[in-house]
């Protein structure tokens, strides 16, 4: 399983891959909507509550065993109940990225594996970095129907010449 065991304090935490947290949240989910407190199902399953408080919340693997309790307790029928049992063992699948945990050492890249659709706002440059070319033309672009003279009136004019930095070593007093 692609999970990231993380030191802290002398104790090993495990942290949920997006498939995990994708489990998680439907069994918290089906437990609400099967209206069963965390005490009831809990008591229900033979658990203890923190052992039903560490599979929701991502403390620790839910083996199948357990998920397949969870889904009778909370009346899940098929063929919802072998989806979720499948992405029970697909948790437990290391993702492609985990040979090369050296180079890849943040959690973007599991989540962006999984991700069915990834969304970058490419459409516009922020204000800092717009030239007043590119300004007249996202807006010629944007409103085709309007003149070029009113194009070149909604353009923002050129930015002032850049004032010295307050950080700049040769505008500082010596000490």
């Amino acid at each position: 399983m692609e999970t990231r065991l993380a030191m802290s304090g002398g104790c090993v935490d495990y942290s949920p891959t997006v498939r995990g947290r994708r489990l998680i949240r439907e069994i918290e989910r089906l437990r609400h909507d099967s209206g069963l407190s965390m005490e009831t199902a809990a008591k229900q399953l033979s658990w203890s509550v923190s052992k039903l408080y560490r599979l929701e919340n991502g403390r620790s693997k839910i083996s199948t065993d357990d998920l397949a309790d969870m889904l009778d307790l909370y009346g899940v029928r098929s063929p919802r109940r072998e989806a979720l049992i499948q992405l029970g063992r697909d948790v437990r699948r290391r993702g492609w990225w985990t040979a090369y945990s050296d180079i890849f050492t943040g959690s973007y890249i599991a989540m962006e594996a999984e991700a069915s659709s990834i969304r970058v706002n490419a459409h516009m440059i922020p204000g800092l970095f717009q030239t007043p070319g590119y300004a007249r033309e996202m807006i010629r672009r944007a409103r085709p129907m309007i003149s070029p003279e009113e194009t070149e009136r909604r353009s923002p004019r050129a930015p002032p010449a850049r004032k010295p930095c307050s950080a700049d070593r040769s505008h500082q007093r010596s000490m």
